[in-house]
């Protein structure tokens, strides 16, 4: 079966991406395009600093973060107001869906970890075997906000990354995801005017 994996974004972005691609926080930063931050400036600023120490190394910033299941931590603290750069909720964020297999047969130069990437204990791989050992698969199926007594650090192996370098084309991308109808009209024209034959997929289950 594909391996899905989720990235998510604000809406206002989507055109750029259609045109340039899902860019690394570095390279969109770079080039200007990063309208609206949604996530938390201390990680941003983690991400920025933490290295990666195989494949093309440079630092988690220079990678696309993907997750291996919606409704992360993340997206649970920003719907719950806890993200203080950002207090818009989740209702204008949207989901770029694919598959790990889709990126690697694309040839893209990705990472795996077990866990958020910037902690000190998080494993990173390139190996596919290694990969599908070190995620914490049963986590993924749960809610991901609570720590239980068995599952000490839940929250942060459920934050588990697949980290493509630099830039993800468009075409790598295999649906988009968003939690009412207006949205999806919104995201639907966008796409029309761009000429892509992609639509939207209405799923508020995918949010809190």
């Amino acid at each position: 079966m594909p391996t899905k994996v989720f990235h998510f974004t604000r809406v206002e972005h989507l055109s750029s991406i259609v045109e340039s691609g899902l860019l690394s926080d570095s390279r969109a930063r770079a080039a200007g395009l990063m309208q609206i931050e949604v996530g938390q400036q201390s990680i941003k600023q983690r991400r920025a600093e933490t290295p990666v120490h195989v494949g093309p190394g440079g630092v988690v910033a220079d990678y696309t973060p993907f997750y291996y299941a919606p409704r992360s931590p993340m997206m649970h603290n920003i719907h719950s107001g806890k993200v203080p750069s950002y207090q818009d909720g989740t209702d204008r964020l949207i989901y770029l869906a694919t598959t790990t297999q889709q990126l690697v047969h694309a040839d893209s130069t990705w990472v795996a970890t077990d866990r958020n990437a910037v902690l000190k204990t998080a494993e990173f791989s390139l190996d596919d075997a290694r990969v599908t050992d070190m995620i914490d698969w049963q986590v993924m199926t749960l809610e991901p906000c609570i720590p239980v007594a068995d599952h000490p650090d839940r929250i942060e192996r459920r934050m588990a990354e697949f980290l493509v370098h630099d830039t993800v084309p468009f075409g790598n991308l295999l649906a988009i995801g968003v939690k009412s109808p207006d949205l999806a009209a919104e995201v639907d024209q966008v796409l029309e005017q761009h000429g892509s034959s992609l639509r939207a997929l209405v799923r508020p289950a995918w949010y809190f």
